[in-house]
C-alpha cells in the first residue's frame, strides 16, 4: 500500500489532516531544514571571528539535531500508525526504540536553543553597554555554550528515567497488544517500554509539566529576553554618532539585535503550541482525534522553526555580508600587524648592525691614536 493510499483511506477529518501533516509535510521540512542548517554551519565556521557566530553555530547544531531526530521520533511512529502495521511489527519495534531513546534528545535541543538565545542577549547587552567587556571574555564563548548544552541534557535526562524497558516474548505472550496476528517464527523478542507508575502521579505532573518546565524553558527566558532587548534598543537610540565608522558599527549592532529578535519571535510562535499541549491531561485526551492533531501540529511547528532559522540568519546579516566584512577586516588587521612586526624586526636588526659597524670603526680609530 502506498503512502498516498494511507491517507485516502482515513474518514475522520482530524486524522486525515494529521496523516498529511506527518507523512508528507514533516519529512519535507526536516530534509530541507537539514540542508539549510548544514549550509549555514559551513558559512559560520569560515567566519567564526564574528562575536555572535559561536552562538549561531550552537543554534544551528541544535536545529540540525531537532530536524534529524524528528524523522525518527515523529515520522516513523506516524508511518507505523497510519500504515496499519501490527503493534509488534518490525516497524513498530523501530518506532519504540526511536521514541524511547531519541525523544529526550529533542527536548534537550529545544532547551539548549532558547537558553543559548538568552546567553546571546546577555552578551550583546554587555557589549553595547560596555564595549571593553568584549576584550576580557573573548575565549569564554565555547565554554559557556558547552555548559548550556550539558545543563539542558541533565534537565531532560529525567525523561529517560520515566521509561521501564522490558523484553516481550512474541511466541508465548498472552498480551493482546503484542500478540502477532500474522505469526512469524523468525521473530521471538520485542523490546518495549512502559511508563513508570510515578509518571501518573498528579503532583509529579503539576510540578514538572505545568510549573518547572514552562517556567524554566519559556517564562523566565521570555521575560529576560524582552527586558534585555528593550534596553539594547534604547541604548542604540540614545547613542550619539561620532564618526562614519561608528555609524556603520551601530548599524551592524542594530542588525544583530534585529536578527536575535526575529529568531526569538519565530521560536515563541512555533513553540507556544507545545506549551499549550502540556497543559492538557494526556490520559484523558490521548485518543481524541482533535487533540492528536493538535500535538502533531505543535511538533510540526517545532521543525518549521528549525527550518526557518537559516533564512532569518541570511536576511538579517545582509546575506552574510556582516559576518564576511568582520572576518575580512580581522584577517586584514592581523596581516597588517604581522607585516608591521616584521618591518620593526628588520629595522631593529638594521640598527643593530649599523651600531656594531660604528663601534668597530670607533675602536679602530682609537687603536690608531
Amino acid at each position: 500500500m502506498s503512502r498516498m493510499n494511507l491517507c485516502n483511506n482515513i474518514s475522520d477529518g482530524w486524522n486525515y489532516s494529521g496523516c498529511l501533516l506527518t507523512l508528507y509535510l514533516l519529512p519535507l521540512v526536516c530534509i530541507l531544514g537539514l540542508l539549510l542548517n548544514i549550509a549555514c554551519l559551513a558559512v559560520f565556521i569560515l567566519h567564526r571571528k564574528h562575536p555572535i557566530v559561536p552562538a549561531l553555530i550552537s543554534l544551528s547544531i541544535c536545529d540540525s539535531l531537532q530536524l534529524f531526530f524528528s524523522l525518527f521520533v515523529l515520522y516513523i511512529p506516524a508511518l507505523h500508525q497510519f500504515s496499519g502495521s501490527e503493534f509488534s511489527s518490525r516497524l513498530g519495534q523501530i518506532s519504540f526504540i526511536s521514541t524511547g531513546l531519541f525523544g529526550p534528545v529533542l527536548l534537550t535541543a529545544n532547551c539548549s536553543s532558547i537558553w543559548t538565545m538568552c546567553y546571546i542577549c546577555i552578551k550583546r547587552y554587555r557589549v553595547i553597554s560596555n564595549p571593553l567587556s568584549s576584550l576580557t571574555d573573548k575565549n569564554s564563548n565555547w565554554k559557556i555554550l558547552i555548559c548550556i548544552t550539558i545543563v539542558a541534557f541533565l534537565f531532560n535526562f529525567r525523561k529517560w528515567l520515566e521509561y521501564e524497558w522490558k523484553w516481550i516474548d512474541l511466541q508465548t505472550t498472552e498480551d493482546i497488544l503484542y500478540k502477532q496476528q500474522n505469526y512469524d517464527p523468525n521473530r521471538k523478542w520485542f523490546l518495549a517500554y512502559e511508563y513508570k507508575k510515578f509518571i501518573h502521579n498528579v503532583n509529579y505532573r503539576i510540578i514538572w509539566e505545568i510549573v518547572v518546565y514552562p517556567v524554566c524553558v519559556y517564562l523566565i527566558p521570555c521575560l529576560l529576553i524582552l527586558v534585555l532587548h528593550g534596553r539594547i534598543l534604547k541604548s542604540m537610540r540614545e547613542r550619539q554618532i561620532e564618526s562614519v565608522g561608528h555609524k556603520r558599527r551601530l548599524a551592524q549592532e542594530k542588525r544583530s539585535a534585529m536578527l536575535l529578535i526575529a529568531i526569538v519571535i519565530m521560536f515563541f510562535i512555533c513553540h507556544t503550541g507545545g506549551l499549550i499541549v502540556r497543559l492538557f491531561d494526556f490520559s484523558k485526551y490521548q485518543t481524541v482525534s482533535w487533540f492528536i492533531f493538535m500535538k502533531d501540529t505543535a511538533n510540526f511547528l517545532f521543525n518549521v522553526n528549525s527550518c526557518a532559522n537559516p533564512m532569518v540568519y541570511f536576511i538579517f546579516t545582509r546575506h552574510f555580508k556582516d559576518l564576511h566584512s568582520t572576518w575580512s577586516s580581522t584577517k586584514l588587521k592581523n596581516k597588517q600587524q604581522k607585516l608591521a612586526s616584521k618591518e620593526l624586526k628588520n629595522l631593529l636588526i638594521k640598527n643593530s648592525s649599523t651600531s656594531a659597524t660604528q663601534q668597530n670603526h670607533y675602536d679602530g680609530e682609537k687603536k690608531g691614536i
